[in-house]
């Protein structure tokens, strides 16, 4: 083959073909995914230089005979989703350039090319997860109306889309598979985790856990395409079991000063303790055992565990039951840790019922007439009515709960001691003869509640007010400064055009964000539909400016601005990515 045809092959199996979105309001869910794709392609960067160079190096010498598969021969296509793609880096990426359209825009590509059988079916495989999580995304931002939770879950989402995407865009040109094993396994991990939050949420559509099961099978066969064995946090995991471990040591000291039959108090206690060292023992070798052995070890301990703590239930000992809720807790970390869905019997609303009953039985005997004479006359009697709501309420609940009632029943039930417990739970704390301790404990089961029966707190909207505060704030005070830098900057940058374009976007982005952030810190601007639209809007402006001011400084040095600075304010700029895509995903899921 000629030098110049040889040349050309190479240059078309190794592009990289990217596309940068156009910016309109009906194409929300893309401009978050963009905002992702800038960190993943920030992660690439190393990488790409890497591969630069290697590329520069004289191919090894192999010896006489051995097969090598060259890039001029007919390469495997991979068709890609639509409008896949991302923006170039100039300085680390000397390959050809996409084609662009008339109107100046990168013409999204349409396929890749691969050199080999096991690299082509890999691709595939990941053009499928890619095609499955984008009907997800749009599933999940209607599922986000009906179930809050669904929001926070929105930007991890969006980001994992966006890192198939810049996984996808790696593959290209490649005959092995060990370059994409590291970063693949890093990704199907942070998917796991989605995956399982997801399936967790009561209530959630079959829709969603059809497109969940989908990109479930599709990792499946990646990873054993691969070999890989699913990825978990080992020391999280660890450091559980270690806390579990301290909890049950608190148990077998609650034991001796209990009260109860010496010979039942022995026979608990060694039982307990047996227990602790099979723990323990499988926190030592959390390092090296692998997930099908860690979660089969744990689905056992499991078992056993939840027969003694039936035992322990039935001692009706709040001292006790304090130490089994909390031992509770870290068995509901631990089976998100490995992506295990708990069975029924360990949310069983029984069990967390009683402990509510208990709790708020313990509350009312601490509020007396006496310890409530801090709080204002006019709160006084509302907080002994709603404290007697409460008691009744629990009752109630404990009740109906025993009586395996069916779920619509224990869902009212619960709602009305809700809302009680949510109208008067700030006030508590106000009063001397309260344990805030017992406080820390009705909420933390309120909230176990809340998840078993699938029911939404109204907490969830104060919770998600003061996270977005918090993120328009950074947003404020960074726009502002990469807003004042441009200014500054302004003159060395050439042609007019591109100035006018760079200044102009930094200066929509901060205003938007300014506002944006003042009128969230408003009260009840969230909860207000009347104001929600309003925020949707401006939220919908920030983006668009994000996405313009995202575009020009990828390139920035090339009109004048130093590469020092340059590479300043683009790591500012890529520093709030999370912050815009939390705003993005809170206000534009409705």
């Amino acid at each position: 083959m000629p030098n110049a045809a040889r040349i050309l092959a190479v240059m078309l199996f190794t592009a990289v073909f990217v596309f940068a979105p156009e910016v309109a309001k009906a194409q929300n869910g893309r401009l978050i995914e963009g905002l992702f794709r800038t960190l993943a392609e920030q992660q690439l960067e190393k990488e790409k230089l890497k591969r630069t160079e290697s590329q520069k190096r004289p191919p090894a010498l192999r010896p006489p005979g051995q097969n090598t598969i060259k890039p001029s021969n007919d390469p495997y296509q991979v068709k890609l989703p639509s409008g896949f793609g991302g923006r170039p880096d100039s300085k680390l990426d000397s390959r050809p350039k996409p084609k662009l359209r008339p109107n100046g825009t990168v013409a999204p590509t349409s396929s890749i090319n691969v050199r080999s059988r096991e690299a082509s079916q890999y691709a595939q495989r990941l053009v499928a997860f890619n095609r499955n999580m984008d009907p997800l995304i749009s599933q999940l931002r209607s599922a986000a109306r009906k179930h809050p939770e669904v929001r926070s879950l929105l930007p991890q989402a969006y980001q994992i889309a966006a890192d198939s995407r810049a996984l996808l865009q790696r593959c290209n040109g490649i005959s092995s598979l060990s370059p994409i094993i590291n970063p693949y396994a890093e990704l199907d991990a942070r998917w796991r985790q989605v995956s399982f939050a997801l399936r967790s949420i009561n209530g959630i559509s079959p829709e969603v856990l059809s497109s969940v099961q989908q990109c479930d099978e599709t990792c499946a066969a990646m990873c054993k395409q691969l070999q890989i064995q699913p990825q978990f946090d080992r020391h999280a995991l660890h450091d559980q079991m270690v806390i579990a471990s301290t909890y049950m040591q608190s148990i077998v000291d609650d034991l001796e000063i209990a009260g109860i039959d010496p010979g039942a108090a022995r026979k608990l206690t060694h039982d307990c303790r047996l227990l602790r060292q099979r723990i323990l023992r499988a926190a030592d070798h959390v390092e090296d055992a692998s997930y099908d052995e860690m979660a089969a070890s744990f689905s056992d301990f499991v078992q056993h565990w939840g027969a003694f703590a039936q035992q322990i239930y039935g001692l009706g000992n709040p001292h006790l039951d304090r130490r089994l809720a909390r031992i509770s807790e870290c068995g509901d970390q631990t089976y998100a840790i490995l992506w295990m869905s708990p069975p029924a019997a360990f949310r069983d609303v029984a069990e967390i019922a009683h402990r509510i009953d208990t709790s708020i039985e313990r509350l009312s005997q601490q509020i007396t007439l006496l310890s409530i004479a801090a709080l204002p006359s006019g709160d006084q009697s509302r907080v002994l009515n709603a404290t007697r709501d409460l008691y009744q309420q629990a009752v109630a609940l404990e009740k109906a709960a025993n009586a395996k009632a069916d779920v619509g029943q224990l869902q009212s039930l619960f709602a009305s001691l809700d809302n009680t417990w949510l109208s008067v739970q700030s006030d508590y704390p106000k009063i001397r003869t309260v344990n805030r301790g017992l406080l820390g404990d009705i909420e933390r089961a309120c909230g176990e509640l809340r998840v078993a029966l699938g029911v939404a707190g109204s907490e969830s909207s104060s919770i998600s007010a003061s996270q977005l505060i918090q993120a328009a704030a950074a947003l404020e005070g960074t726009s502002e400064f990469i807003n004042s830098e441009l200014r500054k900057y302004s003159r060395d940058l050439t042609p007019s055009s591109f100035r006018n374009s760079v200044t102009s976007a930094a200066r929509e982005f901060y205003t938007h964000a300014r506002e944006l952030h003042e009128e969230i810190s408003k009260p009840g601007r969230l909860s207000d539909p009347r104001y929600l639209s309003r925020l949707q809007r401006e939220a919908e402006h920030l983006l668009e400016g994000w996405d313009q001011l995202s575009k020009d400084m990828d390139h920035i040095e090339e009109h004048g601005l130093s590469r020092s600075k340059a590479f300043q304010l683009r790591r500012t700029q890529r520093d709030i990515t999370p912050f815009v895509a939390q705003i993005a995903a809170a206000l534009l899921a409705e």
